[in-house]
């Protein structure tokens, strides 16, 4: 023992190698496992140990550094997980991806009435709404009635989104506004109602759904979504052979299109859906294009003349600020 105090003790560097080997060791062992009031122990014993090396030799901070590995090895391997503070991440500055045909028009500045009647026509295929007896009147079907009528607006809304869950779809918030309105008005015909409350609703809805995104940039995502969908259409058409599958699945944005006429009558001219049939009686050949263009213009006359199209908010960073207020009202961390 003494022959190695002796080769230790003069010898400086292994004194210094020492030292720090048995800093990384406490750093390694204790360190990264233990926290709070233990961690700090551990720090201060770490100093202790090295201060030791200036008077004593290494073998006594060897020693040291020896008894703090036996002294801790049964301390439990899962240590309590600190608790952490709840985080809202949102995404945002780039391109809104995952707007609806609906949505996408109104971000594209198209005309409140193409807007409300592709929310028509998505409810009509969603299974929504259903055509009543009078021309281009619309009923609730009886899926999607609440079971008791006297209910609140909470509670209609509540039933609503279960009944349309049950027919495998998603009814958005602007659809609901849609649907309250045709409840209030049961059977009547569009040139009887009036949509004047749509166009602010949806765009304060809108802006909601972009804030804190790109509007430039998503723009530009949509409008060449919009551009080639007809170019997609027809290769896949033809790629599956079953063109009238194709188009019924991409309708919406074709009809966002300016050529979507041209193509329809070009490549699709047979093409009508089932979910669009106003009178199941007339077997006669349907006009898709006709029908369509007159439900536009029963929507325009149920418009004020004087009627703008949906906003867009330019102020983005206030949209941002809007929605990061709500999110921290939500968590309590605001």
């Amino acid at each position: 023992m003494e022959n190695i105090l002796e080769f230790f003790y003069p010898n400086q560097l292994i004194n210094v190698l020492l030292i720090i080997i048995n800093f990384v060791l406490l750093w390694v062992i204790y360190f990264r496992k233990y926290y709070g009031t233990i961690k700090l122990i551990c720090f201060f014993i770490n100093l202790a140990v090295l201060a030791s090396a200036l008077v004593y030799p290494p073998s006594s901070y060897l020693i040291l550094g020896l008894m703090l590995i036996l002294l801790f090895p049964f301390r439990n391997n899962n240590p309590k997980i600190l608790y952490q503070t709840p985080k809202a991440v949102f995404e945002g500055g780039g391109i809104r991806r995952g707007l609806t045909p609906p949505e996408t028009a109104g971000l594209l500045g198209k005309t409140p009435a193409l807007v409300i009647t592709l929310v028509i026509m998505q409810m009509l295929k969603k299974g929504f709404l259903e055509f009543g007896k009078k021309p281009l009147s619309f009923l609730i079907p009886r899926s999607m009635q609440p079971k008791e009528t006297s209910l609140n607006y909470v509670d209609r809304e509540k039933s609503r989104r279960e009944n349309a869950q049950k027919l495998n779809a998603v009814l958005t918030p602007y659809e609901e506004m849609v649907f309250e309105y045709f409840e209030q008005k049961k059977g009547l015909s569009l040139n009887e109602m009036n949509f004047d409350f749509f166009p602010t609703l949806f765009s304060d809805y809108l802006n909601w759904r972009i804030g804190g995104y790109d509007i430039p940039l998503s723009k530009d995502y949509y409008e060449k979504i919009v551009n080639r969908s007809h170019i997609e259409i027809r290769s896949e058409g033809n790629l599956i052979n079953n063109k009238s599958e194709v188009i019924e699945r991409n309708i919406f944005w074709i009809l966002l299109s300016t050529d979507f006429e041209q193509t329809i009558n070009k490549e699709f001219s047979d093409f009508f859906p089932s979910w669009f049939e106003t009178d199941s009686k007339n077997k006669e050949r349907r006009d898709f294009i006709k029908e369509y263009k007159d439900l536009v213009l029963n929507v325009q006359a149920s418009l004020s003349d004087d009627l703008g199209i949906i906003e867009i908010s330019e102020n983005i960073n206030a949209t941002s600020e809007n929605l990061l207020s709500d999110i921290a009202k939500a968590t309590r961390s605001g």
